[in-house]
């Protein structure tokens, strides 16, 4: 009876493993046989090329696990990848679109041209390294015909300071330093598509001219600060900005998010914008006093002149930082001071802020003043306490503070 009963737990626990066995089969070869990679001596002659070349990861649909094309992430150095200058993306892989590009060429000297496929949607990841960042030989970027480009990612070309010119008519996204630091950067062309300009995205260039589109609902940090831009304007169909005497403002703020050498400020701007006149060269700027805050950055190593005016209560952090500015006094509305404000400025050596009390870091740090007066209530900000304050960096010797006027 014992031995019976000995076979039969054999029989039935090899059947059992039979059963398992039969199900992670069909599993693997049924329920994900879609995502499974054919092996490599399967591929056509022209995929195993590409194989060869680039480093190709999958891209799947949002919302499962199918997937719908490969991404650029890497290319072999030791291929012939760059052939005379050029380098040409493919389309297709293994019947499948190449639909975007990584941090592949990031520094690559050989680069003089690039053709992008029509199957190609993104350039860059949202960071810092940049697909093509710091090609400093790339002079062309041509697309297909029939373009389906809609992203151009962080840094994407960031420092191709051979490049031109360039056609981002498909395009819905510039994001964030793009085109920065590409010097001889003068002609791009915009179409209606364009949604997003990303802060700095054409940073430092030469473009000169520019028009934003109907379709924009966003822009960061001037664009085009550093640059040699004279002429901005919006899209009179654009419901979130507007133009007005070489400026692009938006509307349900009433700030200037862009200005250049010819802009006129006029009353009823409320924000002077981060980086607005960043490295502008203008003779003068004379603030309307319907302006409250200057944020960071907005002037700074601006070239000229600035007037500001009463009714103005906050100057953030770096806003004047290495500008013309030569102030010998501040108007007695302004309440607030960000960090290193005016570091590097031409202030006068008897300098008057009496109506500060709210106080950052280094405020004046590599200016003349020699005397500082201020309201008797100014403090540090909160944040900023601790063992360093706002005459680190100065020529201060005298601070005198003024009883606050009741």
């Amino acid at each position: 009876m014992k031995k019976r009963t000995k076979i039969l737990t054999i029989v039935f626990s090899c059947l059992g493993a039979c059963i398992a066995g039969v199900a992670v089969f069909c599993v693997l070869f049924f329920g994900k046989s879609k995502n499974i990679t054919p092996p490599s001596d399967n591929l056509s002659p022209a995929d195993r090329e590409i194989a060869q070349r680039f480093e190709l990861t999958k891209i799947y649909e949002d919302s499962g696990f199918n997937q719908i094309g490969w991404k650029v992430s890497r290319a072999n150095e030791n291929s012939d990848v760059v052939s005379d200058g050029k380098l040409i993306v493919p389309q297709s892989y293994r019947g499948l679109p190449i639909l975007q590009i990584g941090n592949a060429f990031n520094g690559w000297t050989e680069i003089e041209q690039v053709l992008f496929s029509e199957s190609l949607q993104t350039i860059g990841d949202e960071n810092e390294k940049g697909s093509f960042k710091n090609c400093p030989n790339l002079e062309r970027i041509q697309f297909a015909d029939q373009s389906k480009i809609k992203t151009i990612g962080s840094n994407a070309f960031y420092g191709c300071s051979a490049l031109a010119s360039i056609d981002l008519s498909s395009c819905e996204q510039i994001s964030n330093n793009a085109f920065e630091n590409c010097s001889q950067l003068s002609t791009i062309q915009i179409g209606n598509n364009l949604q997003k300009i990303g802060d700095y995205a054409f940073a430092y260039s030469k473009i000169s001219e520019f028009i934003v589109p109907k379709s924009t609902t966003q822009i960061g940090a001037n664009p085009f600060a550093y640059g040699k831009l004279t002429a901005i304007s919006v899209d009179s169909q654009n419901e979130n900005y507007r133009s007005s005497g070489n400026m692009v403002i938006e509307n349900n703020s009433d700030r200037l998010v862009i200005g250049c050498k010819n802009s006129i400020i006029s009353y009823g701007i409320k924000i002077i914008g981060q980086s607005a006149f960043a490295g502008c060269n203008k003779s003068m700027i004379q603030l309307p006093t319907s302006v409250r805050t200057i944020e960071e950055r907005a002037f700074e190593s601006f070239s000229g002149t600035i007037e500001l005016n009463n009714g103005l209560q906050v100057i953030e952090s770096f806003a004047f930082l290495d500008s013309g500015a030569d102030f010998a006094e501040l108007p007695s509305s302004v309440t607030t001071l960000g960090t290193e404000a005016f570091e590097g400025c031409e202030l006068a050596e008897n300098f008057v802020a009496n109506g500060v009390y709210i106080i950052g870091i280094a405020v004046f740090a590599g200016t003349p003043i020699v005397n500082l007066t201020l309201l008797g209530g100014s403090q540090f900000a909160p944040e900023h306490q601790g063992s360093y304050d706002f005459k680190t960096g100065s020529l201060i010797q005298v601070v005198t503070y003024l009883e606050p006027i009741e």
